[in-house]
């Protein structure tokens, strides 16, 4: 930024006055004219394959989290615990917020062990799978009390 003595200065200061500090000053002032010369990105680079998979990677992802319908159940966790019979839907609704938070521990220790793709390519499946069981779970339900729905948005 202009500021080299001052900052050769507070380098010498910050590493004694005694080290040599040459070396040093030089690898900053070095990374610091490299990171200047970074070209940016135009929008219209984004139709390069190489930025075009990473790009639809992370969308798609997005994407999958938005449309997993996990937030609906949370949501409405304390209303579907109350549908379901249990008399302290208030209690389960603070369970599974404990269980959530307990999961997302044991999920960031897995993603270090075994990798992102794989944790995601299971999860998405658990995922669906209890997604269709809670699916089925208010259809029958519905069907149950004559058309009523149990849970009004």
């Amino acid at each position: 930024m202009g500021m080299t003595d001052e900052f050769e200065t507070s380098l010498q200061v910050l590493r004694g006055f005694d080290t040599d500090i040459s070396v040093e000053v030089y690898e900053i002032k070095r990374s610091v004219a490299s990171t200047g010369k970074r070209a940016a990105i135009r929008f219209a680079d984004l139709k390069r394959k190489r930025y075009w998979f990473p790009l639809m990677v992370g969308i798609g992802l997005l994407v999958l989290q938005q449309l997993s319908g996990i937030n609906g159940v949370l949501f409405y966790s304390t209303t579907i615990f109350a549908n379901a019979g249990i008399s302290s839907s208030d209690a389960a609704t603070v369970g599974l917020g404990a269980i959530q938070v307990i999961a997302t521990g044991i999920a960031t220790w897995l993603v270090d062990k075994s990798g992102r793709r794989l944790l995601l390519m299971i999860s998405s499946c658990l995922m669906t799978i209890s997604l269709v069981i809670v699916s089925a779970a208010f259809y029958l339900e519905v069907g149950n009390s004559n058309g009523t729905i149990l849970i009004n948005f």
